[in-house]
């Protein structure tokens, strides 16, 4: 099934405690290098597997190359150390689970692979520790129930459903978020119905002992109301220090919460929703998390003479939550873009060609050079890459792993 395709000393040592790496804001020294990037195959079933050089931010393919999924491949994502992946399916609603072999980069499956869901898969999370993973997913766009499946990960790598599993949500759920402690939960809901018309944001405790959700006070959150069309958010991302929930609104902007540290809660940062510098209807589509927590990136589209597509560059306030736009990047016609664990590159799944206006597409992978001191990028020598990716939003996975 293929889904619809959305048109100071203090703030050191907290950092230093959250990221496990003595470091101020900003700095990405002692954050971990990449090392291998994996991005789904939707017609092809399977997972393309590449080698990143961590000086240059260039990618190769692995010798392993490919390896094959279940039928309809999407989101990847990856544990925090890189030692396992795990690509939800929508044709066949079920859900891969690989090791890393951490020499080559060569992705196997995990006892039990493929792991039955039954019902489409939209995303999927791993908790910082690694012990969880969380798919959301949507019965059907007729009948647009959503929930959580939660997992356990067992010793042996195989996955097996937590207790409660699965946990319903308000509404269409699409992107989810844990944050850095491995706290709380957070799904973003896209609504593709007249009822309700705005987007929600269910909030979850997640369980120490055994990975259950459970929702937190005032949960499910309404975003704010959209001024052009039906709004939702697509993607979703959390700040390092784990204090604000950044959800990029596909017709309002960057709306910020701040996050209740002790009960998971959220509160709208003041002048939330922040607009984009862009003409009427943009879609606002995806995010990708400065893990330094000083920027963050965010692919958006807009079309009034044709179709362009950027991926521009946000400061967060690590202190009061407000972003401020600062540049527009590159026109990658980038779909989905995922920041490299070091901070220093972000890679995107997408169209390769100059023209975002949806005729004579080339997907494939681009590699951008973050600027330390401005977020600006730069081209990646020989990006970018041309990769047999989907060219539909819903339909691509990106992962960037130690």
């Amino acid at each position: 099934m293929q889904l619809l395709h959305g048109r100071s000393v203090k703030r050191a040592t907290v950092v230093c405690a959250l990221l496990s790496g003595c470091m101020t804001m900003g700095q990405t020294s002692t954050l971990p290098a990449p090392k291998f990037l994996y991005s789904s195959n939707f017609s092809g079933n399977k997972v393309l597997g590449y080698t990143v050089n961590p000086s240059t931010g260039a990618i190769k393919a692995t010798a392993q190359g490919s390896v094959a999924t279940h039928t309809g491949p999407t989101r990847v994502a990856s544990e925090k150390g890189g030692y396992r992946l795990y690509v939800i399916n929508q044709t066949s609603k079920d859900l891969s689970a690989y090791f890393i072999y951490r020499n080559t980069g060569s992705l196997h499956p995990v006892p039990g692979s493929p792991f039955k869901i039954g019902v489409t898969p939209t995303n999927v999370a791993v908790d910082p520790s690694g012990k969880y993973v969380y798919v959301t997913t949507l019965e059907s766009t007729s009948n647009p129930r959503s929930d959580v499946y939660a997992f356990a990960v067992e010793s042996n790598g195989s996955l097996k459903p937590v207790p409660g599993s699965p946990f319903a949500t308000a509404n269409w759920a699409f992107a989810l978020a844990i944050d850095p402690q491995g706290k709380y939960l957070y799904v973003s809901s896209s609504p593709e119905t007249s009822t309700p018309s705005t987007s929600q944001i269910d909030a979850y405790t997640i369980s120490s002992t055994d990975g259950a959700l459970t929702p937190v006070p005032g949960s499910p959150y309404t975003e704010p109301n959209s001024q052009f069309c039906a709004n939702g958010a697509w993607d979703i991302a959390i700040h390092p220090s784990g204090n604000f929930l950044v959800i990029p609104n596909m017709c309002e902007g960057m709306v910020v919460y701040k996050i209740g540290r002790t009960t998971g809660t959220l509160s709208l940062v003041k002048g939330s929703p922040f607009p984009v510098p862009y003409p009427p209807s943009p879609d606002v589509e995806s995010i990708a998390m400065d893990p330094a927590g000083q920027y963050f990136w965010v692919t958006t589209q807009f079309c009034e003479s044709g179709c362009s597509v950027s991926t521009d560059t946000w400061k967060l306030n690590a202190t009061t939550g407000v972003p401020t736009y600062l540049e527009s990047g590159i026109a990658g016609c980038g779909l989905l873009a995922r920041s490299a664990p070091s901070g220093k590159f972000v890679y995107e799944v997408g169209n390769i060609n100059s023209d975002c206006s949806g005729g004579g597409t080339t997907p494939g992978l681009w590699g951008l050079g973050v600027n330390r001191s401005n977020g600006a990028f730069k081209k990646v020598s020989g990006s970018p890459w041309a990769s047999p990716n989907a060219d539909f939003f819903t339909t691509v996975g990106l992962a960037v792993t130690p």
